[in-house]
């Protein structure tokens, strides 16, 4: 079960994986972004009660052209990649919309239908009876940071499909307000081993918020708690998002620990992060620090 579900967690990350992530090395003052306005869409499907679904998401309704088109097209993109994977990785009740995107709640009736009837299907194909625990899917897509160089969202998807509890998946992802593209996963995977302090660091502070573990907890001792192959600590399978202070790491539940451990996540400062960042990542923060520094200047 655990191997299954982490199997699940890493092909599903590897799914929302943008097809086009390119970066520029340079900008000026005037590339600095507008707000993104969005607007909160809900759509529960719940009438057949032994099979149901529900999101919510954040849609965008103004804001700059690129902006606009750039996180409706994520925002399709993302929900088409949230029907429960199958045996390949992917659901064959997957569709992808195909309409008008600048209708949030359009989209929102599309997936909200189809998550639905795949719950459905997927009951009967499993012979479920109607004494059993009904299937559900959950989601949750919400803008949790708009910069002026940057808008982050992160994604919250939950299955329910019989058994003890269902299956989490969470990730963020980061558009460029210079020219809209889904930045790549921001740490330089060459540097593993050098950032390991920092990810120790990061997950002794989770479970010491957390309060459910010994209270000696440090980035020296981590390893005795958690689920590794040897003594190095992997990156977070999905990808990890920008917030205004930091670089957002979020590992799913069986990732690196028991279940009980839930999704360890930590957010690392700009300033000790920034030797690992990949240059795509960089080419948005780096004006935005700058700035920053000149404004404390002020």
């Amino acid at each position: 079960m655990t191997k299954k579900k982490f199997h699940l967690i890493t092909l599903l990350s590897l799914l929302l994986l943008p097809a086009l992530m390119t970066a520029f090395a340079s900008c000026k003052s005037d590339c600095i972004g507008t707000a993104l306005t969005t607007d909160s869409i809900k759509i529960e499907n719940n009438e057949d009660s032994l099979a149901t679904a529900s999101l919510v998401f954040d849609y965008p309704t103004e804001g700059r052209p690129k902006m606009l088109d750039s996180v409706r097209a994520y925002i399709n993109e993302t929900l088409y990649h949230c029907f429960y994977p199958g045996e390949n990785g992917k659901s064959k009740y997957a569709e992808l919309y195909k309409g008008d995107l600048e209708s949030g709640k359009k989209v929102g009736k599309f997936y909200g239908k189809a998550f639905a009837e795949e719950m459905k299907q997927m009951r009967h194909a499993d012979g479920m009876d109607k004494t059993s625990a009904p299937y559900s899917h959950y989601l949750t897509l919400r803008k949790v940071e708009d910069t002026d160089f940057f808008t982050s969202y992160v994604l919250h998807n939950y299955w329910y499909t019989g058994g003890a509890h269902g299956s989490d998946f969470t990730e963020g992802a980061t558009i460029s307000k210079f020219d809209g593209h889904v930045l790549s996963y921001p740490i330089d995977t060459l540097r593993l081993m050098d950032i390991q302090p920092l990810l120790a660091q990061g997950i002794a502070d989770y479970l010491n918020t957390a309060k459910q573990w010994d209270d000696n907890i440090t980035a020296k001792n981590i390893r005795d708690y958690l689920f590794l192959s040897g003594d190095t600590i992997p990156l977070p399978a999905a990808r990890p998002y920008l917030t205004a202070k930091g670089i957002m790491m979020v590992y799913q539940q069986y990732e690196i620990g028991p279940y009980a451990m839930g999704q360890p996540s930590f957010v690392i400062p700009y300033d000790k992060v920034m030797p690992f960042l990949t240059k795509d990542a960089k080419s948005v923060i780096t004006p935005m620090l700058e700035i920053e520094k000149k404004e404390n200047k002020k």
